[in-house]
Formats: C-alpha cells, sequence, structure tokens
C-alpha cells in the first residue's frame, strides 16, 4: 500500500508512515498513486463507439397524379387529345389503371386487312425509359385482354399505339420507340412519343421485316391520327 501523504511504498500493516510520520489511512491508502502524462490504452476509460452518421433520406420519386376523366381542353395535353378524338371519331375512355385515355376504332390499313386499333394517350413529364417500356407492356396486355371482335389472324388483328405526351420528352423515351417492337400473334405495338411544345411525333423509323405490309398500315394510322 502508498501513505496517502507522500506516496512512499509502505507494508501492508503499517500504522505509520515511515517517511513522513503521518498516521495510515487505510480506506484510501491501498489505491495506487495518481500517475502523470497520458495513459496507456490499457489505462484509458473505453470510448463510446462512434455512431454512424445516418444520411438523409432521398426523397421519394413521386408517382403520376391521376388524369382528370374531364381534361382540359385549355392545356396542351386536353387540346391534343381533342384532335385526336375529332380525328378517329371516337370520344376518349378514361382508364384509370393505366392513367390514360383510351380511344378505340376500326379501320382497314394500307394491307386491306380489318384491323381494331387500341390508342392510348397519357402525359407524364416524368416517364423515362423503363416507365415507357411499362406502359407500353400495361397497354398491350389491356388491348389484348379486352378486344372484342372476329378471331385475330391473317386478315383481322390489333393496332396499340401507347402514346406518351411530355412538354419536353425525355430522350429514354424517344429511343424506346425507336426499338425493334416485340411480336404478337396478329398484334403490332407502335409506342410513340408526342413533344406537346412543337408537335413533334416519334414513333420506329424502320419497318419490321415480320408482318411488313402489316406494319406499314399501322405506321400510317399513326401519322395520320397522331399528327399534333
Amino acid at each position: 500500500m502508498f501513505c496517502t501523504n507522500c506516496n512512499v511504498a509502505l507494508p501492508n500493516d503499517a500504522s505509520i508512515c515511515s517517511n513522513c510520520g503521518m498516521p495510515v489511512n487505510r480506506a484510501h491508502s491501498t489505491q495506487s498513486p495518481a500517475v502523470s502524462g497520458p495513459q496507456s490504452p490499457m489505462q484509458q476509460p473505453e470510448m463510446a463507439q462512434a455512431q454512424p452518421v445516418s444520411q438523409q433520406p432521398q426523397p421519394a420519386a413521386q408517382p403520376q397524379q391521376p388524369m382528370s376523366q374531364d381534361p382540359d381542353s385549355n392545356t396542351p395535353f386536353g387540346a391534343y387529345l381533342g384532335k385526336v378524338s375529332a380525328r378517329l371519331q371516337v370520344p376518349p375512355t378514361y382508364i384509370p389503371e393505366l392513367s390514360s385515355y383510351l380511344m378505340v376504332n376500326q379501320r382497314f390499313s394500307g394491307a386491306l386487312a380489318n384491323i381494331h386499333q387500341f390508342f392510348f394517350l397519357t402525359q407524364n413529364d416524368a416517364c423515362n425509359g423503363l416507365m415507357m417500356q411499362q406502359f407500353t407492356e400495361s397497354c398491350v396486355s389491356f388491348a389484348l385482354n379486352n378486344y372484342k371482335g372476329v378471331p385475330r389472324g391473317l386478315q383481322k388483328g390489333i393496332g396499340i399505339y401507347p402514346v406518351m405526351c411530355q412538354t419536353t420528352p425525355n430522350p429514354e423515351v424517344i429511343s424506346y420507340t425507336k426499338r425493334k417492337p416485340d411480336s404478337h400473334f396478329s398484334a403490332f405495338a407502335l409506342p410513340c412519343s408526342v413533344n406537346l411544345s412543337t408537335g413533334w411525333l416519334e414513333y420506329l423509323d424502320k419497318t419490321p421485316l415480320w408482318g411488313m405490309a402489316m406494319w406499314r398500315g399501322i405506321k400510317n394510322a399513326a401519322k395520320e391520327a397522331l399528327q399534333y
């Protein structure tokens, strides 16, 4: 043990410090004397682990707002929808699950084949390539599941037009419309992009080899109905 007055080491049974003559206080003399200077790693108190800095959560992408069943004709999209409806002579029907307007008509394509045409028009300025693909697939599925007519075959088919309208078209959306379309039995899907600022219409430039004659009619119908 140590003297509490002069810090001299003492025998455990000492009652008086042999160095300074002070009585030994046994309640505190068993402790080691204070050591000045930096403590060794073993003597340093355990530090609390630093907590990782939590990152601020990024705002989630805002979903597209549901469109009104009665679009405002004073807006660019409402005016464009009215033009397409007048050309097709079919009033638009709002499809909530697709957040788009549908117009279905029947015409003869350039190949003189009886074609039921499904025009899906929507506006989403936040749409990108992936969203355009999802929109197209949903439109194709809806059209195939809701087609009511004679059995599809060589002279009976469906033309499906997923039309994405944007104030400034996303380059990914335009790029998607230029892709080679998926083939479906007697069904032809032609995704389109419409620039509401300039009226420019974009769709597949080349004509696929399979169903070439039918594709010409499908593309001509898009130009006639969807040109701004």
